[in-house]
């Protein structure tokens, strides 16, 4: 059941913007950790980089958005 969590937050995510509402750092950072307990890295990945190229971890002064790139990395090299 927990495995499926990560296509939960994806829809959620979908949904904020289907909406016509930005999606902010906590969306993203709630699906980036969702895919990353359901070890779908490839997507996690894929959200950082929406995220990058959209600027969205610049417009917030979070601390967590500038964390979530390393830990990702971490959590990675830890796996290989």
């Amino acid at each position: 059941e927990k495995c499926a969590q990560w296509q939960q937050a994806l829809r959620l995510l979908v949904a904020i913007q289907t909406a016509d509402l930005l999606p902010d750092v906590i969306s993203y950072s709630a699906a980036i950790g969702a895919c990353e307990k359901g070890r779908q890295r490839q997507q996690a990945f894929r959200l950082m980089a929406v995220m990058q190229t959209a600027w969205i971890w610049w417009l917030t002064p979070s601390s967590m958005a500038r964390e979530i790139p390393a830990t990702a990395a971490c959590e990675t090299a830890k796996s290989t």
